[in-house]
Protein backbone atom coordinates (compact mmCIF):
# COMPACT_ATOMS: atom_id res chain seq x y z
CA UNK A 1 0.00 0.00 0.00
CA UNK A 2 0.82 3.29 -0.97
CA UNK A 3 0.88 6.54 1.22
CA UNK A 4 0.00 9.94 0.38
CA UNK A 5 1.93 12.36 2.49
CA UNK A 6 1.50 16.08 2.97
CA UNK A 7 3.77 18.64 4.14
CA UNK A 8 2.74 18.73 8.02
CA UNK A 9 3.74 15.31 7.60
CA UNK A 10 6.80 15.04 5.81
CA UNK A 11 8.40 18.07 8.23
CA UNK A 12 8.28 15.96 11.26
CA UNK A 13 11.19 13.93 10.09
CA UNK A 14 13.24 16.87 9.91
CA UNK A 15 12.25 18.98 13.07
CA UNK A 16 11.31 17.86 16.37
CA UNK A 17 7.78 18.18 16.77
CA UNK A 18 4.75 16.85 18.85
CA UNK A 19 4.11 13.27 16.90
CA UNK A 20 7.04 13.18 14.98
CA UNK A 21 8.42 9.50 16.51
CA UNK A 22 4.25 8.57 16.00
CA UNK A 23 4.47 10.15 11.92
CA UNK A 24 7.69 8.57 11.26
CA UNK A 25 6.69 5.13 12.07
CA UNK A 26 3.68 5.61 10.14
CA UNK A 27 5.78 6.30 7.18
CA UNK A 28 8.38 4.10 7.42
CA UNK A 29 5.45 1.20 7.72
CA UNK A 30 5.45 1.57 4.10
CA UNK A 31 8.58 2.81 1.69
CA UNK A 32 6.08 3.59 -1.02
CA UNK A 33 5.24 7.56 -0.50
CA UNK A 34 3.35 9.99 -2.91
CA UNK A 35 3.40 13.81 -2.65
CA UNK A 36 1.52 16.42 -4.53
CA UNK A 37 4.47 18.67 -6.32
CA UNK A 38 3.75 21.24 -4.01
CA UNK A 39 4.99 19.38 -1.67
CA UNK A 40 8.05 20.33 -2.24
CA UNK A 41 8.14 24.41 -1.87
CA UNK A 42 6.29 23.81 1.45
CA UNK A 43 8.57 21.73 3.16
CA UNK A 44 11.66 23.93 2.05
CA UNK A 45 9.58 27.07 2.96
CA UNK A 46 9.16 26.06 6.04
CA UNK A 47 12.23 24.53 7.05
CA UNK A 48 13.92 27.71 6.04
CA UNK A 49 11.24 29.48 8.57
CA UNK A 50 11.75 26.33 11.61
CA UNK A 51 15.56 26.10 11.56
CA UNK A 52 18.87 27.76 11.03
CA UNK A 53 22.50 27.19 10.56
CA UNK A 54 23.80 23.37 10.41
CA UNK A 55 20.41 22.38 11.10
CA UNK A 56 18.65 23.97 8.09
CA UNK A 57 21.51 22.93 5.72
CA UNK A 58 21.29 19.47 7.15
CA UNK A 59 17.77 19.14 7.15
CA UNK A 60 17.97 20.31 3.39
CA UNK A 61 20.48 17.55 2.75
CA UNK A 62 18.32 15.18 4.42
CA UNK A 63 15.04 15.93 2.02
CA UNK A 64 16.75 16.25 -0.87
CA UNK A 65 17.93 12.97 -0.10
CA UNK A 66 14.04 11.71 0.92
CA UNK A 67 12.83 13.11 -2.51
CA UNK A 68 14.44 10.44 -4.57
CA UNK A 69 12.14 8.22 -3.19
CA UNK A 70 8.75 9.81 -2.69
CA UNK A 71 6.51 10.05 -5.85
CA UNK A 72 5.00 13.35 -6.80
CA UNK A 73 2.14 13.78 -8.55
CA UNK A 74 -0.95 15.66 -8.93
CA UNK A 75 -3.18 14.96 -6.61
CA UNK A 76 -6.59 13.90 -7.02
CA UNK A 77 -9.16 11.15 -6.02
CA UNK A 78 -8.87 9.12 -2.71
CA UNK A 79 -7.32 6.19 -4.12
CA UNK A 80 -4.32 6.37 -1.09
CA UNK A 81 -4.35 6.86 2.87
CA UNK A 82 -3.46 10.57 3.31
CA UNK A 83 -0.95 11.19 6.11
CA UNK A 84 -1.05 14.94 7.48
CA UNK A 85 -0.94 16.63 10.81
CA UNK A 86 -3.07 19.86 9.63
CA UNK A 87 -5.91 19.13 10.88
CA UNK A 88 -7.71 21.95 8.66
CA UNK A 89 -6.15 19.58 5.99
CA UNK A 90 -7.29 16.45 7.34
CA UNK A 91 -10.94 17.81 7.76
CA UNK A 92 -10.59 18.62 4.14
CA UNK A 93 -9.45 15.15 3.01
CA UNK A 94 -12.30 13.38 5.06
CA UNK A 95 -14.31 15.06 3.99
CA UNK A 96 -13.45 14.04 0.16
CA UNK A 97 -14.12 10.59 1.11
CA UNK A 98 -10.14 10.29 1.89
CA UNK A 99 -8.78 8.01 4.35
CA UNK A 100 -6.58 9.82 7.07
CA UNK A 101 -3.91 9.05 8.90
CA UNK A 102 -2.02 11.37 11.81
CA UNK A 103 -3.84 14.00 12.47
Amino acid sequence: MRLCVDSSALLKRYVDEPDSAACEAILRSNPELVSGRHTVVEVRRNLARLLAGADLSAARSTFAADLESISLVELGGAALPFVTYDVRQAQAARSLGFTVLGA
